[in-house]
């Protein structure tokens, strides 16, 4: 059982398998409905994010393979052009968070990267936010960018794994290459200096994830997959 067509190469890749024993079925996350004007200024002022700014949130825990490094070189460059932004990297340490500070310090750009660490109100953190960013080096397919289509917004993310079977480029987000700062920030670029792009992208995005990526959709393949298995079914 394979949750994107990128991990089902992975195991063609590195395990002994059967092909006609593969199942697909994409992962699924709850809907997050959207807020209120009026409840994203209350949130904003409760974790003293200035109504003004533009928020690239990031949802990903701090590992070697997820990009960090790629996402603070990238804001070093958009904080020339957009002085309002304001990076919130949401995730616990799993081993690079300091090298990660050390990084925004020797870039001189603390005022505009806050790390807010582990979260239990991310859906909350997502829609009072203009933007996901996802710099992962590899997936195999990702949670937090559906959670975050759910939740309205458009995704920057590298052209890795299962990302591409989730975003849409140029329709419900951006892909870029990996390890690719300029890129990266380019992409997060064209999309903060356009918010009726970043809408019409983030509701594109709602709605993808509300026919294809939902958990009742979910549900019900995965319950289809073992009533076909009960019966003998291959």
């Amino acid at each position: 059982l394979v949750n994107s067509d990128a991990v089902r190469q992975d195991v063609e890749r590195t395990e002994r398998h059967w092909g006609g024993k593969f199942r697909k079925i994409y992962n699924g996350v709850a809907p997050i409905e959207p807020w209120t004007p009026d409840d994203v200024m209350g949130f904003r002022k409760h974790e003293g994010i200035p109504s003004d700014a533009l928020v690239a949130v990031s949802v990903s825990n701090f590992y070697p393979y997820k990009g960090h490094e790629e996402l603070v070189e990238a804001a070093a460059r958009i904080v020339q052009a957009f002085p309002n932004v304001l990076f919130l990297m949401v995730g616990r340490d799993s081993g690079t968070m300091e090298a990660t500070r050390a990084r925004v310090r020797e870039r001189g750009i603390e005022g505009s990267v806050r790390f807010v660490g582990s979260r239990t109100d991310v859906p909350d953190i997502l829609r009072a936010s203009d933007l996901f960013v996802h710099p992962s080096r590899e997936e195999g397919f990702s949670n937090a960018i559906l959670e975050a289509m759910s939740a309205g917004l458009p995704v920057v993310a590298c052209d890795v794994g299962g990302n591409p079977e989730a975003v849409v480029d140029g329709e419900t987000g951006r892909l870029v290459p990996s390890r690719n700062a300029a890129a990266f920030a380019s992409a997060i670029e064209e999309l903060l200096a356009d918010p009726g792009k970043r809408n019409v992208m983030g509701e594109a995005g709602r709605l993808r994830v509300t026919e294809r990526f939902s958990i009742g959709r979910m549900v019900g393949e995965m319950e289809s997959l073992y009533e076909s298995l009960s019966r003998g079914g291959r």
